[in-house]
This record gives structure tokens, C-alpha cells and sequence, in this order.
């Protein structure tokens, strides 16, 4: 579950839980629309998703995210959202990684039976368009969700689900398929603020990049068992736009867990504030596996 969606749990689902009548009942169908401002600020402590100690490059990039949102309640029972947004993300020292990307996303909510403590349904699908300053990792991204929302307490809520991802670039490296199955439990606070705690686990591609020849001309022999389980290779433009050597990025198939903890606190009617660490395992074939910390700052506005 996302910022948007917690912001969502936070100023939508409880009036529509104490006053029925005014939200979960409407007689006929309503379009509400919002806009939304995201901007986040992160680190990454392995932006190169490198095994070896000495590739292993740490980064910070700032991203702002705007969207346009319709709300359309088409029953006392389901909803309908229609997104659309562009984003913009800068690295600080990988500037070809720098990327601007369109997307539309169809959003579709429903109950069986309406109550406070009945569960929720989600499915969700969205279509992405990225491109990059390093050209070759211009892509269009397709995912989607389901997952299953649930109020255990008055202060625990729980939600569990399947994503699809498939990313289609131009380089085979950078197409990547993963299957993702996530479970999140979040403590909602009575002034309105919420702590989470996620786990996901991901079956699919991973990209990686890694020195071929060192700053000093001299080759990096050690680098060919990784290679030997790689799927796909190419020169990586990214890095060496920004780097001294020669890097070289390639595809593995890999099994990534990953936990996420999170505070995520209303700000006043319409904004929020998100705070996050996110771990990283990801581990291949060949005994070969990476490990990276994301740090996240989060600040978002509805209109």
C-alpha cells in the first residue's frame, strides 16, 4: 500500500464509516476529482545493485510526482478511480539515470458488505512511459495489483496482495518481468497519524552494473563468474557517463525480499507526511546477491 493509498485510508474510509448515510449510501452516481502533489527525497545505499564492495555506489535523488484523480462512486459498494501523472526524478551524482515518465492508472474498490470492520478489495493496473538521459533505459512499464484490505482493530489494519510487473526497454537488459506477493500491517494512532511495517517478496529480473576495467586501465578478471549467470549484458551509459572505468550492466533471474518500515502522519485535511527505510535482499543464482538501504522523505498534498 502506497502514500496515496494511506492518505486515502486516513481522510476517505472513516467518514465513510461514520456517516454512512452522507458517504457509503449516495443514491446516485458522484465524480469527485483531486489533484495530488507528491515530492520525495531519498538515499540509496547500493544505487548500482552491485554484489562487489568496490561497485557498490551510493546516491540521492529528489522526485516530484503530480497527478489528476477522478472518483467515481459507481454503488453503495464499489468505486471507480481514473489517474493520470507525470513524474520527474534527479540523481545527484548518476545523472543518467535523471528521468521524466507519463502514466495512467485504473483504479477499481469494492466491499461484498459494507462495515466497519468489513474487508475491502482492490484491483489496480497503470501503464508508464520513462525516459532517461542514458537513452537506452527508456521504457514503458506495465503493473498491476490486487490485494485485500482488512480492519482488524479500531487500530490495526492489514492488507495482503499480488502485483505483476513487466518493463519493456531498449535493451534487453533492462526488460525486466517480476512477480511480487506483499503483506503490510499498519497501526493507526488516534491523531491521525500511522506506523507500517511491510514485507514483500519478489520473483523475476534484476539489473545490475558492475566495473569491467578499473579507473587505472586494468581489467577486473573477478567479474566473469557473475557474468557467466547473467541473461543479458550491455554497456552500461548511466555509469559511464558519470564514472571513471568501464561498466558493464546485466540481467539476473533473482529472488528479493524486502521489509519496509514506515510513519505516515496527517497534516491537517488534505496532506501528509511519510517517513521510510526500506531493506533489500536479493539473491541469484551462482551464490551471487546484493543488499541496499532506501532512506525516504515524503510530503503529500491533495487539492
Amino acid at each position: 500500500m502506497n502514500k496515496i493509498s494511506r492518505l486515502f485510508l486516513q481522510l476517505i474510509i472513516p467518514s465513510c464509516l461514520v456517516s454512512a448515510s452522507s458517504c457509503c449510501f449516495s443514491e446516485e452516481i458522484e465524480v469527485d476529482w483531486f489533484a495530488d502533489i507528491d515530492i520525495t527525497l531519498s538515499h540509496k545505499s547500493n544505487l548500482s545493485q552491485a554484489e562487489l564492495t568496490r561497485d557498490i555506489i551510493e546516491d540521492n535523488s529528489a522526485e516530484l510526482e503530480a497527478s489528476l484523480i477522478s472518483n467515481i462512486e459507481l454503488t453503495n459498494f464499489d468505486t471507480i478511480n481514473f489517474k493520470l501523472f507525470a513524474k520527474h526524478q534527479q540523481q545527484e551524482l548518476i545523472k543518467g539515470l535523471n528521468h521524466s515518465s507519463v502514466g495512467v492508472q485504473f483504479i477499481y474498490r469494492w466491499q461484498h458488505s459494507l462495515g466497519y470492520f468489513k474487508p475491502f478489495f482492490q484491483f489496480n493496473t497503470s501503464i508508464e512511459h520513462e525516459e532517461y538521459d542514458a537513452k537506452q533505459r527508456d521504457s514503458t512499464l506495465v503493473r498491476s495489483q490486487l490485494f485485500i484490505t482488512k480492519r482488524l482493530t479500531d487500530y490495526f489494519i492489514i492488507v495482503a496482495g499480488l502485483e505483476y510487473k513487466q518493463q519493456e526497454s531498449d535493451e534487453d537488459v533492462f526488460d525486466l518481468v517480476n512477480h511480487r506477493a506483499f503483506v503490510s500491517l499498519d497501526f493507526n494512532t488516534k491523531n491521525n497519524a500511522t506506523y507500517y511495517a511491510t514485507y514483500s517478496y519478489d520473483q523475476g529480473d534484476i539489473w545490475s552494473s558492475s566495473q569491467v576495467t578499473f579507473c587505472n586501465g586494468s581489467s577486473a578478471d573477478d567479474i566473469f563468474p557473475l557474468l557467466t549467470y547473467s541473461v543479458a549484458r550491455v554497456w552500461d551509459d548511466a555509469f559511464n557517463d558519470s564514472l571513471c572505468g568501464n561498466w558493464l550492466a546485466y540481467k539476473l533471474e533473482a529472488d528479493t525480499h524486502t521489509i519496509m518500515l514506515g510513519y505516515n502522519s496527517a497534516i491537517g485535511d488534505n496532506s501528509s507526511v511519510d517517513l521510510s527505510v526500506l531493506a533489500i535482499d536479493s539473491r541469484a543464482d551462482g551464490n551471487i546477491n546484493y543488499q541496499n538501504i532506501v532512506y525516504g522523505i515524503s510530503y503529500l498534498l491533495r487539492f
